[in-house]
């Protein structure tokens, strides 16, 4: 049986009725909508938790230090602090050595960073604390701060620039005297966070291979830097390169494979002095060319005449040559000027100064620099070729 003509109309007019009253509901409800809206007001960007100054700090340098390692959750000695903010700077100025091996101990990587506004914006975003120089009063001074707020709303940003209230300054302004610094910032990573942050991949690259260098993992270094060589364009990412990898390849005792890549580099940078001093230095563990040796050792002093380091390559290179009474001179100065340095390396240069004195046939005079160095840093093993040349030497 078909449907009846009826029950059809019923339902045609069924439907019809429900598609009315849908339209009379859509038409009721669009005319109760709001029209269109406004561009919404900028969102406030802040880093989440405030950053904090630990207590007891020494200056506002000192607070600024102390909050940035503590907002990554570190908790920086006022002794390490000390390192980075060493009496007698410029106020402000960092050591930039001592804040990487900080860094290093704690498995982080000082990474520089723009802090020109997208890039100040994306580290907000990623809640990441940046470390940045403002301009001061003085010339050439500096005052440290740390970005803490941006309402761009009111356009002003919030800086913590010591124990006390931020330092809120217009955007422009702000941005306007970090243009003559270049917008630099430095932020802490993990290795692993590196691919998050906003650099080229060469720069990853760098960071990842000097991090793995100074951690003493030389192979893992030394692929990096080889790495980095192939894809550098800039020549001084070339030398930076060439330069890791050859210091890698001495370190894990292969200075004869150094020696041309020392080579290369001083092609496109002949005036740098570390260059020379570590080619003079590979030169002298190969036991090849100590005259060659000698002169790169003498032209890295040339160019940096008060450096110890290169004093005592070039002292080394005397003593190969058999040039004993100047090399002890030229080991004098080394030591001299090296009365700041960390005890490991004061001990390294009197070690070469007794070798020095008894290349000079001078025995008394190695005794006596062999016997401070042995009260002065009895924790640093003392060498075995001098403790045979001097067997009646009183060690602690």
């Amino acid at each position: 049986m078909g449907d009846s003509p009826s029950r059809h109309g019923r339902g045609t007019g069924g439907v019809r009725a429900v598609l009315l009253a849908a339209a009379a509901i859509f038409l009721l409800a669009g005319c109760a909508t709001r029209g269109p809206r406004g561009p919404r007001a900028p969102r406030r960007l802040a880093l989440s938790p405030a950053p904090a100054v630990p207590a007891a700090t020494l200056s506002d340098a000192d607070a600024v230090l102390a909050a940035f390692f503590a907002a990554y959750g570190i908790d920086l000695p006022p002794e390490e602090r000390a390192d980075i903010l060493p009496d007698g700077v410029v106020q402000g100025r960092l050591d930039r050595a001592a804040l990487l091996r900080a860094a290093l101990k704690r498995n982080r990587i000082a990474a520089t960073l723009k802090a020109d506004p997208d890039g100040l914006r994306e580290a907000f975003g990623r809640n990441r604390p940046l470390l940045l120089y403002l301009p001061g009063g003085r010339h050439g001074s500096v005052r440290l701060a740390m970005p803490a707020d941006w309402d761009p709303e009111s356009g002003r940003i919030g800086l913590v620039v010591g124990d006390g209230p931020l330092l809120e300054i217009p955007a422009d302004r702000f941005f306007g005297m970090r243009d003559a610094l270049s917008h630099s910032a430095l932020c802490l990573s993990t290795p692993r966070g590196l691919d998050r942050l906003p650099i080229p991949g060469t720069e990853r690259t760098r960071l990842l291979a000097d991090y793995h260098a100074a951690r003493g993992d030389n192979r893992r270094a030394a692929a990096l830097y080889g790495r980095l060589l192939a894809d550098a364009a800039a020549p001084e990412l070339a030398v930076h390169a060439l330069c890791g990898r050859a210091d890698s390849l001495v370190r894990m005792g292969e200075p004869g494979a150094a020696i041309p890549l020392y080579r290369q580099a001083l092609e496109l940078d002949p005036e740098n002095p570390r260059l020379h001093n570590n080619l003079a230095c590979a030169l002298l563990q190969a036991g090849i060319d100590p005259a060659g040796a000698l002169d790169h050792a003498d032209t890295a002093c040339r160019i940096a005449p008060s450096n110890p380091f290169y004093l005592e390559t070039a002292g080394a290179a005397r003593i190969a040559a058999g040039d004993c009474d100047t090399a002890a001179a030229t080991l004098e100065r080394a030591w001299s000027r090296a009365r700041d340095r960390a005890p490991d390396v004061q001990a390294a240069i009197c070690d070469q100064l007794a070798r020095a004195w008894l290349c000079a046939g001078r025995p008394d005079l190695a005794r006596q620099v062999a016997s401070h160095r042995a009260a002065a840093w009895p924790a640093i093993p003392f060498p075995g070729d001098l403790a045979d040349a001097l067997p009646d030497l009183a060690r602690p």
